[in-house]
């Protein structure tokens, strides 16, 4: 069984710098709740970007499987 997605696994990494600067951030927030979400909100952004990006890079990986010499594309 493999354990379960992380952001540093889906390739939206998150440092502790940024971690704590986002706590501190969140601690000052009128609205913790709102920022929280804005913050999750980007994070969703970065993801989805990342996992179009993926998609791309497996539907030309998928195109060259087969073709005897898979760095170059078929047309």
């Amino acid at each position: 069984m493999s354990s379960p997605p992380t952001p540093q696994r889906a390739g939206a990494r998150i440092s502790r710098a940024e971690i704590s600067r986002h706590g501190e951030e969140l601690r000052d927030a009128p609205d913790a709740t709102e920022a929280a979400s804005a913050l999750l909100e980007e994070k969703i952004q970065l993801i989805d970007t990342r996992m179009a990006e993926l998609a791309t890079l497996r539907a030309d990986l998928e195109v060259r499987v087969g073709t005897g010499y898979p760095l170059h594309a078929t047309d």
